[in-house]
């Protein structure tokens, strides 16, 4: 929980008029513009904020996350391929 003189600290930092809200990351602006992903990376008119993360709107976390599942399978392709074909275990889960 942030501390009344933190939260004055936040208000100062982005104005009086903008809304603040506590986030994981500690005080926020609560429309906080969207920073984009891929071809709408600096370019998304959408509001940021999803459960994930505050600086990106639903669609843009979207691509952002299947961009990372995409890179890690190609990572374990190119470990199995490099293993002979026979399946890696990266993680112990």
């Amino acid at each position: 929980m942030e501390t009344k003189e933190e939260r004055a600290s936040a208000d100062k930092m982005y104005g009086d008029k903008v809304k603040t809200e506590e986030t994981w990351l500690g005080f926020m602006p609560r429309e906080r513009k969207c920073i984009g992903f891929g071809e709408f990376k600096g370019k998304c008119p959408n509001i940021a904020g999803t459960k994930w993360s505050p600086y990106w709107c639903e669609r843009c976390n979207k691509l952002r996350l299947d961009h990372i599942d995409h890179s890690l399978k190609e990572i374990t392709k190119r470990f199995e391929e490099k293993a002979d074909g026979k399946p890696v275990k990266l993680f112990d889960v």
